[in-house]
């Protein structure tokens, strides 16, 4: 049998109940399509590369085109994925002179015309999904001018064209020329969440200077005044933040609210007496 389109995903070891031992065996297929080869014998399994696969990235549209292999393709994080790739034999420039001249000039011209056509009807195609681009930004690549005529081209699809993020000249076409078209535009790829995260920067604290009231900041009044209330349009989060909630009531013949705490590990246990001074307590743990 072949494996499933995005691999296979085999996990196979003894786990112990009481005194007795069985064989357990895992399989099956990720989210995201397999990239490489992993054979791993140790005392526990390996996850790492399925954990990597559950993180969110934006998917990144490419177009290599150079006349003779088109390829159209998407990058998201370390996943790479060819939509669609097609040959084309183009008229070269002819030399020759004569009446034939014009009629040679016409049909290559002719050619050349049908073949960009083609792209940016494939290029809809695969990028366009409900009336709305699936992808966050464009590479266009290629060895020959056929990328600049395509982005200058009215039958280049308007909903793509401000998603073109960069141009760039590779040597090869097809998947050689895709490789190196991510290489080259990996620059722009990066800087995209650092200006995205900076715009967001930039407006939460324009509200600030302005007191607009459209703010918050700290834990309590992020989730208590404003997330809890569906109040929030941005939430900026530390990736770092570590923070346990706990809810906590006294005894019921002691007539307590709940009472809510955010708190470190290290302020939980510095805290942890000061919370059941007054008797068994309700905790929950969120």
């Amino acid at each position: 049998k072949q494996p499933p389109p995005n691999g296979l995903v085999v996990y196979s070891g003894l786990v112990y109940e009481g005194n007795s031992t069985k064989k357990e065996v895992i399989a099956f297929e990720p989210c995201k399509p397999v990239q490489s080869t992993l054979y791993h014998c140790d005392s526990r399994f390996h996850t790492e590369p399925l954990e990597a696969m559950l993180e969110e990235h934006e998917k990144y549209g490419f177009i290599v085109m150079d006349g003779h292999c088109t390829l159209l393709a998407t990058v998201s994080g370390n996943t790479r994925t060819i939509l669609h790739k097609f040959t084309e034999d183009l008229p070269k420039k002819h030399g020759k002179g004569g009446q034939s001249a014009k009629r040679y000039y016409h049909t290559r011209m002719e050619k050349r015309h049908n073949y960009v056509r083609k792209v940016a009807e494939l290029t809809t195609h695969y990028f366009i999904t409900n009336s709305k681009p699936n992808v966050s930004g464009l590479i266009l690549a290629g060895s020959a001018d056929f990328k600049n005529e395509l982005n200058t081209s009215d039958l280049f699809d308007y909903r793509l064209k401000p998603l073109v993020m960069k141009i760039v000249d590779v040597a090869y076409g097809g998947e050689n020329g895709f490789n190196q078209a991510v290489n080259l535009a990996s620059g722009a790829l990066s800087g995209v969440k650092f200006v995205q995260e900076k715009a967001l920067l930039n407006n939460y604290f324009d509200c600030i200077a302005k007191d607009n009231n459209l703010f918050a900041f700290g834990i309590q009044d992020t989730i208590n005044g404003a997330l809890l209330q569906g109040a929030v349009q941005d939430l900026i989060v530390y990736e770092e933040l570590d923070l346990l909630r706990v809810t906590v009531q006294p005894p019921a013949e002691e007539g307590g609210e709940w009472k809510e705490y955010f708190l470190t590990p290290k302020q939980w246990e510095a805290q942890q007496g000061k919370l059941t001074i007054a008797g068994e307590l309700q905790l929950q743990f969120k």
